[in-house]
């Protein structure tokens, strides 16, 4: 099991720019995931203000 996580994490982190900083600065791969996990929470509301921008542009276009 410990080669199949070890492969996966290998392959997720590939050629990226912070791969090894991350893998280095976790000490298991519960740390890992709860990390992915706040990037994506951060990533989603990135999403919403840009959405939310994106909206306000469109309203005030067609109000014109």
């Amino acid at each position: 099991m410990k080669k199949k996580v070890k492969k996966l994490i290998d392959w997720f982190y590939d050629e990226t720019d912070r791969g090894e900083d991350n893998i280095s600065g976790c000490k298991n791969l519960y740390e890992l995931v709860e990390k992915l996990q706040y990037r994506i929470e951060d990533l989603e509301n990135e999403h919403m203000l840009l959405l939310k921008e994106i909206n306000k542009l469109k309203s005030t276009d067609t109000l014109r």
